[in-house]
Parts: structure tokens; sequence; C-alpha cells
């Protein structure tokens, strides 16, 4: 009778165990469908909220990182933008609150475009990757080709980490070759150095031949408008 019961209490544990989540977290129940979610790798942020030894969240972080998720959430983007930009979030040692800033200011989408370029220059590898996975992610939704460019070069200017500015730099890929070309041109003629490398590298990839002047872009503009 005892090996019955003690049979019986485990089927009924395991039986629990397979519940289904409650109603109300999908669409069709009645309730408010849920916010598209974000791009980003979501362990990071978890790390953060559960406070584990990677990301130890000290009571001012985790504060931060709730206001944070709240104010994005509630489509506040005069909050969340105050916030990711404070000194207690920007200036913050731990990585993981900085990672949740680059994903509530990706929340509100084409507004963000170049607040995000702030955080491309974090020195934090995860972070980095965060910030130029979204703003590669917003600058899609940019349907008009002239202001894609322009966000193209825009960004360009404003980074130093060549792989950042190779990324940004491919996305003139996407774009057709006189408006590619026009980005890079800028580029070439007001960025430092090293953004001038990059963009005559990938001046030559679009336009097949390498920057001589400013002349010569127009004309192979004037030749090849799509």
């Amino acid at each position: 009778m005892k090996l019955y019961a003690s049979v019986l209490t485990i089927l009924v544990l395991l039986a629990g165990c397979g519940e289904s989540q409650p109603a109300g977290d999908g669409a069709g129940n009645g309730q408010k469908a849920a916010q598209p979610e974000k791009a980003l790798a979501p362990e990071r942020v978890n790390r953060l909220k559960e406070g584990t030894s990677e990301g130890m969240a000290t009571p001012e972080e985790q504060r931060l990182f709730d206001a944070l998720l709240a104010a994005s959430e509630t489509n506040d983007w005069d909050r969340t933008r105050a916030l990711a930009f404070s000194p207690e979030v920007r200036g913050s040692t731990n990585a993981d609150l900085r990672t949740q800033a680059v994903a509530s200011l990706a929340w509100f989408g084409e507004k963000a475009i170049d607040d995000l370029v702030e955080y491309v220059k974090d020195e934090d590898e995860e972070v980095y990757s965060a910030a130029i996975g979204e703003w590669s992610t917003v600058l899609a939704l940019i349907e008009d080709d002239r202001q894609r460019a322009d966000k193209v070069s825009s960004a360009m200017k404003r980074v130093s980490r060549a792989s950042a500015l190779e990324q940004i730099a491919m996305e003139c890929n996407s774009l057709p070759g006189e408006f590619a070309a026009m980005a890079l041109l800028d580029v070439i003629e007001n960025g430092t150095i090293k953004q001038r490398r990059v963009a005559a590298e990938a001046y030559s990839f679009v336009t097949g031949e390498d920057f001589e002047s400013r002349e010569k872009t127009l004309k192979w503009i004037e030749e090849n408008k799509e």
C-alpha cells in the first residue's frame, strides 16, 4: 500500500509538470497582444534580471534595468532615451545593463537609429554586437533609399572600430549604386583616415573601380543611375 501511494504521488507530480501555460499569453484569448520580441539574445538580459554570477546586479542596477524595461514597454520614448544615456546606465560597468539599454532603444525602431550608434561604440563585445545588430535591423525598416544612405554615411563617420565600419559599409550592398556611391563619397571626403580607408574599399566594390575624385564619382553616378 505504501509503495502504491509513493508511485501515485510521483505520477501526480509528473502530471503537474506537464500542465499547459496559463491562458492569456497568446493572441486570440481576449488578452492584449504581446509586443514583438527583440533581436537581442535574451540570456544577456536574463542574467541581469536573475542576478547570476556573470551578470550580478546591485539593487541600483536592478532598479535601472526594470525602469528601462518599463519605459520601453509603455512606449515612453523620452523616458527610455533619458535612462539609456544617463551616467548610471551608459557609464555602468555592468554590460548586461547596457545591453538592456540597447534593447529598450531598439524597441522604438527608426526613431532610435542615431542613438544606437552611440552603443555601437561600446567596448564590450556583446554590447557592441547587440547594438550593431539592432542598428542594421532598424536601418532595414527605412524605405527611402536616400535616407538609408544618409544613415550609413552618418554612422560610419561616428565610429572607429574596424569591424563596425566594415559592417556598416556592407549596408551599401542593399542600396542602389547611386546612393551607395554618394554615401561612401561623403565618408571619403569627411571621415578620419580609418573611415576613409574602409569607405574607399567599399566604394571599389560598389562601383567596380578605385576612387579618384568627386568629379569622377558624379560621372559614374550619372552613367549608372537605376
